[in-house]
């Protein structure tokens, strides 16, 4: 199978998330596996968002500073 971006260049992988073909040059390769480059965008924004979520959702003081918690 070829590459969808490179119909000359055979395939390496497939996105682990959409399935579609990839090269070497446009496989973007992550801990959790090879993914195309539209869906490793994708989850490194779910992942910040997810990050910055979890910071606001942290109990506050009067001022706003985060409150400390013994089991952190």
């Amino acid at each position: 199978m070829a590459c969808k971006n490179h119909p000359n260049a055979p395939s390496v992988a497939h996105c682990r998330r959409c399935d579609v073909a990839m090269c070497g040059m446009c496989t973007q390769f992550l801990d959790s596996g090879e993914y195309c480059e539209k869906c490793a965008g994708a989850m490194q924004t779910e992942a910040f968002v997810a990050i910055q979520s979890k910071k606001m959702n942290k109990p506050k003081d009067d001022v706003g500073r985060v409150v400390s918690q013994k089991n952190e």
